[in-house]
């Protein structure tokens, strides 16, 4: 049995192109770098997006690899275009888990990913786009027994669970 901490990974077949990572400072997007250049990719192949160069050069990550955006900019559209340049997947990572009201995860959450799947679109239509959302964004279950609907047809009870599942939609 394998575990997240064995040495040995299977290795990765990606698409052809750039691989683009938000949310790379954190617990998941720190893990899927790290797996990313174990396998091989190159800085120059990888792309990851993020908030505060210091932070994320401190996290060990490339700095040659870095593009500082906030997905909460409504201006950002420019530099995310140019960003996906290139871009053959896309692992959307970021999101605020934490905020005193429901705009503060609707930036981020809702707007911040619709900027970012335009920027895409626009820049490379055809990369793979991998969305990692939430539970929350389900909600309770609609039959009590458990529940894969769609997002149109979830309940969320949290501003939280709501913006994810408005980011699922975009």
């Amino acid at each position: 049995m394998r575990t997240m901490v064995d040495p040995v990974l299977e290795p990765l077949e990606l698409p052809a192109g750039k691989v683009l990572v938000t949310g790379a400072t954190g617990f998941l997007g720190g893990a899927l770098v790290r797996r990313l250049r174990a396998n091989g990719v190159s800085p120059e192949r990888l792309r990851c997006l993020v908030r505060d160069r210091a932070r994320a050069e401190r996290c060990g990550l490339p700095p040659e690899s870095l593009v500082c955006v906030d997905l909460a900019d409504a201006g950002a559209s420019r530099t995310l275009r140019r960003a996906a340049e290139d871009v053959g997947v896309v692992v959307h990572l970021a999101g605020v888990l934490q905020s005193l009201d429901r705009v503060g995860f609707e930036r981020v959450n809702v707007h911040g990913t619709l900027l970012l799947v335009e920027a895409v679109r626009a820049a490379a239509g055809r990369a793979h786009f991998i969305q990692v959302s939430s539970l929350a964004a389900a909600g309770p279950t609609v039959d009590g027994r458990g529940s894969d609907a769609p997002p149109d047809r979830c309940r969320t009870v949290s501003h939280y669970g709501e913006s994810k599942r408005r980011g699922e939609l975009a």
